[in-house]
């Protein structure tokens, strides 16, 4: 993968969350197309932000030391090994190298109902959509391809944003992370 370029997102007539992204490609046999999509409240300014990363082949060569040859075999021949080096620097991967493309700022009712939507969607259709656009430098248009994404996993964290997005006018993280501290 080349890079992450645009990304869109918007709802269908169902209201499930769409998450369509401009994924270039080195070549046509590039097959480092796998890309996670993050959604998350950020603080200063308050705001919900749709991040991406990708590139696993040079993050693995940076983290683990493999060759793009190496990747490339071992996602070929043991997919779950590959997924598993990825989950093994997750937390890094997705501090250092995820890129925000989507951002909300939570400063007006109208952004903080459509943010409300969002997560809430999230949480009751237990996933989103996504529509990755492939654009390859020797073909002339992109290649579709499109997945539900199971978001079952994120429904604690989505609550949390959702409880985020109500207090919106009023939150404080300090004063909120105190208060989630005292719960425990």
């Amino acid at each position: 993968m080349k890079k992450i370029g645009k990304v869109k997102l918007s709802a269908d007539k169902d209201l499930c969350i769409v998450v369509t992204a401009d994924v270039h490609m080195n070549g046509d046999d590039d097959i480092d197309d796998l890309y996670f999509v993050l959604f998350n409240i950020m603080a200063e300014p308050l705001r919900l932000s749709v991040a991406v990363v990708g590139g696993f082949f040079e993050r693995l060569k940076e983290l683990e030391g493999l060759t793009k040859n190496q990747c490339e075999k071992l996602l070929k021949s043991n997919p779950q090994q590959y997924m598993s080096l990825i989950q093994k620097h997750y937390a890094t991967i997705i501090t250092q190298y995820a890129v925000e493309k989507v951002k909300i700022p939570l400063d007006n009712q109208a952004n903080a109902d459509k943010v409300r939507m969002i997560l809430t969607s999230l949480l009751s259709q237990k996933s989103y959509h996504q529509i990755n656009r492939y654009i390859i430098p020797s073909k002339p248009d992109p290649i579709i391809e499109a997945q539900d994404i199971d978001t079952t996993a994120l429904a604690s964290e989505l609550k949390v944003m959702l409880d985020i997005v109500k207090r919106w006018e009023t939150f404080d993280l300090e004063e909120y992370v105190a208060e989630i501290t005292s719960q425990v």
